[in-house]
């Protein structure tokens, strides 16, 4: 009588256990199709359902013998369901397997993994903003000067970006010698004269540091037959040795060639004593003194040009520049046709766009708003005073671009607008943003290297 019992006790458990799966079913049925299906009545805990015969409940037993605990069930499941190799659960106990539940338990894996997955960083460039924007808060407040840029509207190119009126006087001084390369400081006079009145009376007065172009040059030996260098570094980057011996005389020597690099006003030495950062006057909500930066580096540069040409007249000199420097090598191809060859790393010329998206310019744009200006403001300016026009005077096959994919500074539009202007130039992309270049540096300078010593030599 007991072992009657116990038999009908367990098969009460195990239809109970079928009850259970019903349910499941029918959950798993109103998830896939949105409607839930006709429920069997059910009395108290178990559905009316015909009576087991007797071999069902010897099959009943011998599975409760051998189950697996349900833990260990659902992970088969799972791996079932997302193409594991195992086979399905209902395939070993002999049930056709719930197809239409593989796509839901795969979604519940999915959420599981979507819960634990680790936080998206934030972009690079963007943290270099958010940066930027803290340390704006030590500069000195911008002079609202917009209602003084009249007199820069409507000029001929020669007079808003002029050429050296001749050759300077450069002091040359030796800072070291190191295995074969040789370190020196090149100082002359800036022949910029401001349009503006009231800024060249204030640049003649009280900014006399700027007056002074500082570049340093890099010479290793025997390359007195090899083309020539002028680099023009980025925004906010200061002069330091570090800079000197880690990039500089590594270019110079993974090109074989001298390597000449300009300090633009506001940087290094050149920097004002009222100025806590390097560079940090040189581009800002101070239209004035923004216009007027930018006509005084491109004045140095082609003024350093000059004097390279009449030191060795044999050399051919290229130019090259990184981020800001890269603007600024980028408009030298367009308004000074000595440069033998030209090279922009990740940088584009359209000056509104690159104060639209660069995100180290979120201050200057906030100091445009307060003045009134928006964004479609400066761009009108920049069109007025004609820099829309200006179009490389250096042949496309003496070009080489380099580009970043992920750029939020220079945008890669913008990159490939001004590289289908300038008539489809060479051109090398890199996977990254903008402060993610530097890992490809090694490899933009050795291309831009061969590059070099693949042209033939400027008529």
């Amino acid at each position: 009588m007991l072992g009657v019992l116990g038999q009908l006790e367990r098969v009460e458990r195990d239809a109970g256990l079928g009850a259970e799966r019903l349910d499941e079913g029918l959950r798993l049925e109103t998830v896939r199709t949105g409607e839930r299906p006709e429920e069997p009545e059910m009395d108290g805990r178990l559905a009316a359902r015909p009576a087991l015969h007797p071999r069902d409940v010897g099959r009943l037993r011998a599975r409760g013998a051998g189950e697996r605990s349900r833990d260990e069930e659902r992970r088969d499941d799972e791996r079932g369901a997302c193409g594991g190799s195992r086979r399905h659960r209902s395939e070993r106990v002999g049930r056709a397997p719930a197809a239409a539940t593989r796509p839901l338990r795969c979604e519940r894996r999915a959420r599981t993994m979507e819960r634990t997955r680790i936080p998206k960083l934030p972009h690079p460039d963007e943290v270099m903003g958010v940066l930027a924007r803290a340390a704006s808060v030590l500069r000195p407040r911008a002079r609202n000067t917009c209602d003084r840029l009249g007199v820069y509207e409507g000029l001929p190119l020669a007079k808003m970006f002029p050429a050296p009126r001749r050759v300077p006087d450069v002091e040359r001084r030796t800072r070291w010698r190191i295995r074969g390369i040789e370190s020196e400081d090149l100082v002359f006079p800036s022949q910029h004269e401001p349009l503006e009145p009231a800024f060249a009376e204030y640049y003649r007065a009280r900014r006399r540091r700027i007056h002074t172009v500082y570049a340093r040059r890099i010479r290793p030996a025997a390359c007195s037959e090899r083309p020539r260098l002028l680099y023009i570094h980025g925004y906010m980057q200061p002069e330091t040795l570090l800079e000197e011996l880690a990039l500089l005389a590594t270019m110079a020597g993974t090109l074989g060639m001298e390597v000449v690099q300009l300090q633009p006003p506001y940087h290094g030495r050149r920097r004002p004593r009222s100025s806590r950062l390097d560079g940090e006057l040189f581009w800002t909500a101070d239209l004035v003194r923004s216009v007027e930066s930018l006509r005084q580096t491109l004045l140095d540069a082609r003024t350093l040009l000059a004097w390279m040409r009449a030191e060795s007249p044999r050399q051919p000199v290229g130019i090259a520049g990184l981020s800001l420097g890269g603007a600024l090598a980028a408009t030298l191809t367009c308004i000074e046709p000595g440069f033998a060859f030209s090279a922009p790393l990740i940088a584009h010329m359209d000056l509104g766009a690159l104060v639209a998206h660069a995100p180290v310019l979120g201050a200057m744009r906030a100091d445009l708003a307060r003045f009134g200006w928006t964004l479609r403001d400066f761009r009108r300016f920049t069109e007025r005073i004609g820099w829309g026009e200006l179009r490389a005077v250096i042949p496309p096959e003496r070009i080489h671009l380099f580009a970043a994919k992920d750029d939020r500074f220079f945008h890669p539009a913008d990159v490939r607008a001004m590289w289908r202007r300038w008539e489809r130039p060479k051109i090398r992309w890199y996977p990254g943003s903008h402060m993610g270049f530097l890992p490809h540096l090694p490899d933009a300078i050795a291309r831009l290297g061969r590059f070099a010593d693949a042209l033939p030599a400027p008529a």
